[in-house]
């Protein structure tokens, strides 16, 4: 996973990434939640709002933008 300070995540690393959260969401539903690994699907999740910005062109001072950031930043943390 890419961190704050790393360049943005590939496009293979976001497909992990999607699949990464998209799996501890279909455990999650299936009652499996003590399976998942949260610090991975908080950073995950964080390399997808990361990209969402970056190939959305939102601004992180302003609008939705900044709301992205917010919790980009906060799912970087709890990756750690």
């Amino acid at each position: 996973m890419a961190s704050e300070r790393d360049p943005k995540p590939g496009t293979s690393e976001l497909l992990s990434s999607a699949k990464l959260v998209a799996d501890a969401a279909k455990s999650t539903f299936h009652k499996e939640s003590d399976k998942v690994d949260k610090g991975k699907v908080a950073g995950a999740g964080a390399d997808l709002l990361g990209a969402a910005q970056h190939y959305g062109k939102l601004d992180k001072d302003k609008g939705v933008g900044q709301y992205v950031e917010k919790a980009e930043t906060y799912l970087h943390q709890y990756q750690t």
